[in-house]
């Protein structure tokens, strides 16, 4: 009995069923780090790609984890883009995925950067970011990006400037498979 409500709260122990794909899938959550090491220079006015997270071999991913119909086990957004001096930098952010040549591009998410920042532990006021699979690169039946394949961070920045490796905070709930 116990067990049971342990497969109700996430999302079934464990077995993801989405269209047709059967898998265990895992939830974990990139950060800063797996985008760019580097600061990254933006144009006002523009969709800038400021983040790169490159699928490893034998992987699979899915932006999100979780379901909206179970929020204690979704995934939650949370972006904070600083310049060096420490200045929050404002506009629009967008995750998107790509194929290896960046020739098919799908976008998943797109918010506000200063909704994405409301806290790093208080899910009441962060943004649900639940398992969202690929819709329009071909070939991607299974609604998953593969070997090679890219999650991209776009920024559309109010004003120019650059973003810092040290001050900003993502945390990017993603399902590995």
């Amino acid at each position: 009995m116990l067990f049971e409500g342990f497969k109700s709260l996430f999302g079934g122990g464990g077995q993801l069923v989405t269209g047709s794909v059967t898998g265990r899938g895992f939830p974990k959550v990139l950060v800063i780090g797996d985008f760019w090491t580097s600061a990254q220079a933006v144009t006002a006015s523009k969709w800038n790609t400021i983040g790169e997270y490159t699928v490893p071999a034998q992987q699979k991913y899915r932006i999100g984890y979780g379901d909206a119909n179970h929020p204690d086990n979704q995934g939650y957004i949370y972006v904070l883009l600083k310049n060096a001096a420490g200045t929050e930098l404002t506009g629009k952010i967008r995750l998107t995925y790509s194929d290896a040549n960046k020739f098919a591009k799908d976008t998943v998410f797109e918010m506000q950067e200063a909704v994405l920042h409301g806290s790093t532990t208080d899910r009441r006021i962060m943004v649900a970011l639940p398992e969202t699979p690929v819709k329009a690169i071909p070939g991607r039946t299974d609604g998953m990006v593969r070997q090679d394949d890219r999650i991209l961070i776009e920024f559309y920045p109010d004003s120019s400037d650059t973003v810092s490796t040290t001050t900003p905070v993502i945390y990017i709930p993603v399902t590995q498979y």
